[in-house]
């Protein structure tokens, strides 16, 4: 279940953000043009045009604070996104532009498939599929095939960008612990420190050594060696509190980053160099926005 709730590692906040921002926009041209193209009196050409400009300047918005955009904001992204093709499906002029605005909904399967976590990616694809389909048939002039036609498509595609997303994270993986490796080690400090220069705060990184892991080696083998380091990355994990970065970058050695005060992230390495069964060396380094 863990794995299910794994967001992928190129979930930056600033990719999501750029991802949702030019879907956005492209998604609102595509109803304006429609609108355009539509016959004149058509009764819902001025709700598509509504929608289409609400759209854009929420792509807009999107985009331009993409470097801030909490988590919470691209689940109501991604679930606005699925009412408002619903929406616009509903009120386009003829079969045809409907068709032409549910297949939109890409959009919302690529980021969900690429930028959330499987179940999330689940609940809100099925909610795209649920709505895009109901939409169609209510329209009326495309019918159930045509509509399941598009559904398999969307379903395809966030499948193939799910699979391709997952592979790009696992390069930033430690295949042995499953904890961040050097490059993800590398990638996450990147995104503490913008933070930190954004928030003026600090960041503190530890270098956390494994005491007598060569020893165990020696003795009892490597795959006793292994099972050493799974068991205090996951001994490790457990104790160190949610907001700290734990990361493997090689061998015996591990990273905690923590965006507090040296003095802090030691207390916090407290029970970690204590831990008698495990005993440890760290050394504590701390970086400060300029």
């Amino acid at each position: 279940m863990e794995e299910w709730r794994r967001v992928p590692e190129v979930a930056t906040p600033r990719a999501v953000g750029a991802a949702f921002g030019v879907f956005y926009v492209a998604g609102g041209l595509v109803a304006l043009l429609v609108a355009a193209a539509g016959p004149t009196g058509a009764p819902g050409r001025p709700v598509l045009t509504a929608l289409g400009a609400s759209a854009l300047v929420v792509g807009a918005l999107v985009a331009a604070r993409r470097a801030h955009l909490p988590r919470l904001a691209t689940h109501l992204l991604a679930a606005a996104a699925t009412g408002l093709i619903g929406t616009a499906v509903l009120v386009t002029p003829d079969p045809r532009s409907a068709v032409l605005v549910a297949a939109v909904s890409v959009f919302v399967a690529v980021d969900t498939g690429v930028f959330f976590a499987r179940l999330h990616a689940l609940v809100h694809l099925s909610a795209c599929l649920v709505t895009t389909t109901a939409a169609l048939l209510v329209h009326g002039g495309v019918g159930l095939l045509g509509a399941l036609a598009l559904d398999l498509v969307l379903v395809a595609v966030a499948l193939v960008v799910g699979v391709l997303a997952r592979r790009a994270s696992s390069a930033s993986v430690d295949g042995l612990t499953g904890l961040p490796n050097r490059r993800g080690l590398d990638d996450a400090l990147e995104r503490l420190a913008l933070a930190a220069g954004r928030s003026g705060g600090p960041l503190s990184v530890a270098l956390v050594d494994l005491d007598g892991f060569k020893a165990v080696n020696d003795a009892s083998g490597h795959d006793a060696g292994d099972e050493l380091l799974r068991a205090t990355a996951a001994r490790w994990r457990a104790v160190l509190p949610r907001s700290a970065l734990l990361a493997r970058v090689g061998g015996d050695e591990f990273a905690v980053a923590l965006a507090a005060p040296p003095a802090e992230l030691a207390l916090v390495l407290s029970p970690v160099v204590r831990d008698p069964g495990r005993p440890a060396s760290a050394g504590v380094a701390a970086w400060a926005p300029p």
